[in-house]
């Protein structure tokens, strides 16, 4: 141990001549507190992994990667990306309140020689189309995220698979609206028998009590 050292630059413990001290964050740590600083660590990562699910990156290290990564993929969403907006978003959340409890930290796991992963993916995969999600005429494909949001095809001018299939459109939207004109009415026709049904059983009850009424007090 140097002899400048004399004690622990978090909690002012007085270093013994004997005693072991750890260098972490470029400060001299007693054991009590380097203990804590790796506990605090390990906590981070916890929480990072119960929210990402995460093991393969040191948060430690790629924190502010991850944030600037996300806030990139959140200024070049589109309008239809309703679900990957709210989901980066809530990222974005969680890496501020961890990058606050990281502060000045560094990662322990390099600081002792340790090899470790310390990329940052974006967020963003392989999509892949199926054939009905591809415009046989012009080529265009569904739009279409990792995060569940989905954009239906838009075709390019003057495609005749567009232009075909909006008469095609017109006419079921048609046949639709005739059947529920159908169906309403029949529902409509059915509702009013059913006042006549009551008041005619209403009647023949009527007229069954008096003629046994009549009936009796002539016995």
């Amino acid at each position: 141990m140097s002899e400048e050292i004399k004690k622990c630059d978090n909690c002012n413990y007085q270093f013994p001549d004997w005693s072991v001290y750890y260098t972490v964050d470029e400060k001299s740590l007693c054991e009590n507190c380097y203990k804590a600083r790796v506990k605090k660590e390990e906590n981070i990562r916890k929480k990072w992994r119960e929210y990402k699910n995460d093991d393969f990156n040191c948060i430690i290290c790629n924190a502010s990667k991850y944030k600037e990564a996300k806030e990139k993929l959140l200024t070049e969403a589109e309008g239809w990306e309703i679900k990957k907006k709210r989901q980066l978003q809530e990222d974005l959340k969680k890496l501020n309140e961890i990058i606050s409890d990281i502060g000045e930290m560094k990662c322990h796991i390099k600081q002792v020689g340790d090899v470790h992963n310390e990329y940052a993916p974006t967020g963003l995969g392989i999509i892949s189309y199926s054939p009905d999600e591809i415009c046989r005429n012009c080529g265009v494909t569904v739009k279409k995220n990792d995060y569940g949001d989905v954009r239906p095809i838009e075709h390019k001018k003057n495609c005749q698979i567009s232009n075909q299939s909006q008469p095609s459109n017109q006419t079921k939207s048609n046949k639709s609206t005739t059947n529920s004109t159908t169906q309403e009415r029949e529902r409509e026709s059915k509702t009013n028998y059913f006042p006549w049904i009551l008041g005619s059983i209403a009647i023949i009850t009527l007229i069954a009590t008096l003629i046994w009424y009549f009936t009796r007090k002539k016995e």
